[in-house]
């Protein structure tokens, strides 16, 4: 995990990011792929990784989390979340609440969903969520 974060200039916090194996979180950090069921003598092992963000879309069932309609709000309660008084990076306006990204760039809550829903429309199998004003993780 520390060497991921590092050689993405550290972007991440080590303790955000996770990897699977067969589906199976390997806990704790220094755990081996023996105690998620991989065998010492494997040949071929995938091992996804995964990081975890705040936030995410609520459960609706038979519902459809990708709809473009709902109104999104900024939890401006999360104290990691910095509201900003920024134009947002994607629409380029200063409607309703922003926050504040790592790279300096501000998003909408409705931006921000916009960008990730793109991400998950294309069906690939790997995302690099990165801003798209800069392009930094």
């Amino acid at each position: 995990k520390k060497a991921y974060c590092d050689e993405h200039n550290n972007a991440i916090a080590p303790e955000k990011v996770v990897f699977r194996v067969k589906g199976k979180e390997l806990k704790p950090d220094n755990a081996k792929l023996t105690a998620a069921g991989i065998k010492a003598n494997a040949k071929f092992v995938m091992v996804s990784m995964s990081i975890r963000l705040r936030g995410g879309a609520q459960y609706v069932p038979n519902g459809n989390i990708l709809n473009s309609n709902k109104i999104r709000r900024l939890n401006k309660s999360d104290p990691e979340i910095k509201v900003s008084n920024k134009a947002c990076c994607v629409y380029l306006d200063k409607k309703g609440d922003r926050a504040e990204m790592p790279c300096g760039h501000a998003f909408s809550p409705q931006s921000m969903f916009a960008t990730l829903r793109g991400l998950l429309c294309k069906n690939d199998y790997e995302y690099d969520i990165k801003c798209p004003a800069c392009s930094n993780i």
